[in-house]
């Protein structure tokens, strides 16, 4: 993947999410590369980043997509599709669990839903709207239960 397709998809994610927020702040679980172009948009409040002031903020995402309790507000979670999705599914099981092995990274909620693997019943995906193709940018977006409806 260029660093081209890198910022643009990066950017697709946050006016996808920007739209889905309806005008309101949305706490989003998503893959760290990306979060930084979330500060563009005022919307869009990603958990965990790759600042180390937000030592919190990684952990709590890494705990969400390695499939551990979270007490972290969640409105919508980001995965890349596929191989893409992999390299990110072995970092957040590896800071949740200290364990990369592939078994333990495959029982993951990143791997799992990378894999397209059925999302929880109470999630909805929302169409994706991307510059690039399924084959070369894979992304899903997950709208989680509002905490209120949980």
């Amino acid at each position: 993947m260029t660093d081209l397709m890198l910022q643009v998809g990066a950017r697709d994610i946050n006016l996808n999410l920007q739209r889905l927020s309806q005008g309101e702040t949305i706490q989003v679980a998503m893959p760290y590369a990306f979060a930084a172009t979330s500060a563009l948009f005022p919307e869009v409040h990603p958990l965990g980043t790759f600042y180390w002031e937000n030592s919190a903020g990684i952990q709590e995402s890494s705990n969400f997509f390695a499939g551990l309790p979270t007490d972290a507000p969640i409105d919508f979670a980001v995965v890349q599709g596929g191989r893409q999705g992999a390299p990110f599914a072995k970092l957040v099981t590896w800071v949740a669990r200290g364990d990369d092995k592939p078994s333990t990274i495959e029982t993951s909620l990143a791997w799992q839903l990378a894999s397209r693997r059925t999302p929880p019943t109470t999630w909805k995906e929302p169409a994706y709207h991307g510059t690039f193709g399924i084959e070369q940018f894979s992304v899903r977006i997950f709208q989680l239960p509002r905490p209120d409806h949980r």
